[in-house]
C-alpha cells in the first residue's frame, strides 16, 4: 500500500512539472534583416505584413531610418532564410536575398529604388 501511494505521488509530481513548464519547445529569437530597397512607409508596411504571415513570427517592425526589419520569431517553426524569402517575395531585397522581380515591377513608383539619371 505504501509503495502504491509513493508511486502515485511520484507520478503526480512528474505530471505537474510538465504542466507547469507547459511542455513548450518554442525557441524565441530576434533578428535584424537589412531591407536596403525599402523606400517609404508603404514599403515598411508591406514588409511587415509579409513577415507576419510567416508561421512562427510574433513581431515584425521595419525601422526606415536604418532600413532594417526587426523580427521576433519561433526558431522551431521558421528560419531567417524563410523570413528573407518572405520579404523577397513581397518585392524587396532582404540581406542578400534578391527581390522577386515580377512583384517588384508591380510595386508603386514610390516603392522603387530611384534610378540614376
Amino acid at each position: 500500500m505504501r509503495k502504491s501511494v509513493s508511486l502515485l505521488l511520484s507520478s503526480v509530481f512528474v505530471f505537474s512539472l510538465f504542466a507547469v513548464s507547459g511542455c513548450s519547445t518554442a525557441e524565441t529569437r530576434t533578428t535584424r534583416i537589412n531591407v536596403p530597397t525599402a523606400q517609404c512607409m508603404m514599403c515598411a508596411n508591406k514588409i511587415e505584413e509579409a513577415l507576419k504571415k510567416v508561421d512562427g513570427v510574433s513581431e515584425a517592425a521595419v525601422d526606415m531610418d536604418v532600413k532594417v526589419a526587426n523580427v521576433t520569431y519561433d526558431a522551431t517553426r521558421t528560419s531567417v532564410a524563410s523570413l528573407e524569402k518572405a520579404i523577397a517575395g513581397a518585392g524587396y531585397q532582404a540581406n542578400q536575398a534578391v527581390a522577386d522581380s515580377a512583384v517588384y515591377a508591380n510595386l508603386p513608383d514610390c516603392c522603387k529604388v530611384p534610378q540614376p539619371q
